[in-house]
């Protein structure tokens, strides 16, 4: 085939495998000569797809070619020691694992070809527990940290294997390698609470979806409850605790300017059933006995000023510039009730003073009186 056609070629074979279509591969490879393909890229993949396949010896010989093209491919060199390790060839796969230890400037990852060369060439287990222990100690892998914890399993080093398996539970959240540690600790010792009701929500994930149902929800509350009788001193004790949270989440803080607008806290104030101040005093005086309500005395109705006195008030007004009203203290009150008036300078100064106080006052709605006194204090200052 001329050139055009050998590139439409080895493009079909990308589509190809990108699509996972590995027999079609395999079929475009069968009539290729590995080594006049100049591309390593094209040569890994379909070494790829024979060993998806299960021909390893078409893999190696594809992948053997595409590392004659790449000699410094660390990732070839590591694949072709595993394909030499499945094909039997241990003698290849040792040169393959000297070739990436010295390209990968004998990192972690040689550690793991050697313990698979090892194990497939029927090392003790005791030399290999040497090996995984070297990886461990500089890598995190769930996967060899399992393979280490069964191989004191079978050595007999049962409190290795025992703390090799918490620290797997401890350091990852779940999943296959998580699932079986539990299982080889409680081959020895039982699991703890924590540890088991963890095991059985991973049962569960294990189980194919058609097999669970919604009902199986709750146990996150289920874990909760359990976890209380262990830590919280009861599932009892953490039932009231959330319903007081609820409860407090539930309830305004009146005093908080940035919890209720102005209305809303106003609405919330009439609302508010009136409550004596004595009342209060005498309920903290006596720790909590509840002392009898004395009822409301309502204020009375000022007297009328005489004449010559506005005309004293018109002239000090006249004289002395008009004063700001001064801030309401609700602390030195003793009266249960304040006016409209008391209220309106209470909420502008943030409610400091009622918070001080620790008091809560009513809002009462002025007599007929007062709100005539009120008009007339207002024309005498205007």
């Amino acid at each position: 085939m001329d050139k055009q056609e050998y590139r439409e070629f080895l493009d079909e074979i990308k589509r190809s495998y990108y699509a996972k279509n590995y027999e079609q591969v395999a079929a475009y490879a069968d009539e290729l000569d590995f080594g006049k393909i100049k591309d390593p890229r094209i040569l890994e993949m379909i070494s790829d797809a024979y060993d998806n396949l299960g021909e390893t010896d078409n893999a190696i010989d594809a992948l053997v070619a595409a590392f004659a093209r790449n000699k410094t491919s660390k990732q070839t060199a590591y694949k072709l020691g595993e394909l030499c390790i499945k094909a039997g060839d241990l003698d290849g796969a040792v040169d393959y694992y000297e070739s990436y230890r010295k390209l990968a400037n004998n990192n972690s990852k040689a550690l793991l070809l050697k313990y698979e060369i090892g194990k497939a060439g029927g090392v003790p287990a005791k030399e290999l527990v040497k090996v995984l222990e070297a990886y461990n100690a500089k890598e995190q892998d769930e996967k060899w940290e399992y393979e280490l914890a069964r191989l004191y399993h079978e050595t007999g080093q049962i409190q290795k294997c025992v703390e090799t398996c918490d620290n797997i539970f401890l350091w990852y959240s779940g999943g296959e390698y998580v699932k079986k540690a539990l299982e080889l600790k409680f081959s020895h010792t039982p699991l703890s609470t924590e540890q088991q009701i963890r095991y059985e929500q991973m049962m569960q994930e294990f189980l194919d979806p058609s097999e669970m149902t919604r009902a199986a929800e709750p146990e996150v509350d289920e874990v909760a409850r359990q976890l209380a009788d262990e830590y919280l001193g009861g599932a009892e004790d953490y039932e009231k605790q959330m319903a007081k949270v609820e409860e407090r989440k539930a309830v305004p803080d009146l005093r908080d300017d940035n919890a209720m607008t102005e209305t809303a806290r106003l609405e919330a104030l009439r609302d508010t059933r009136v409550i004596p101040i004595n009342e209060i005093m005498n309920e903290l005086d006596s720790d909590g006995e509840v002392a009898p309500e004395e009822p409301v005395v309502p204020e009375e109705p000022a007297e009328p000023e005489e004449p010559a006195q506005e005309a004293v008030v018109e002239d000090a007004a006249a004289e002395e510039p008009v004063k700001e009203e001064p801030v309401v203290d609700l602390s030195q009150r003793t009266s249960g009730t304040i006016t409209f008036e008391e209220l309106r300078a209470m909420i502008k100064d943030g409610n400091r003073k009622q918070a001080q106080s620790g008091l809560f006052f009513t809002y009462k709605e002025p007599t007929e009186e007062e709100i005539a006194e009120e008009d007339a204090q207002k024309a005498a200052r205007a």
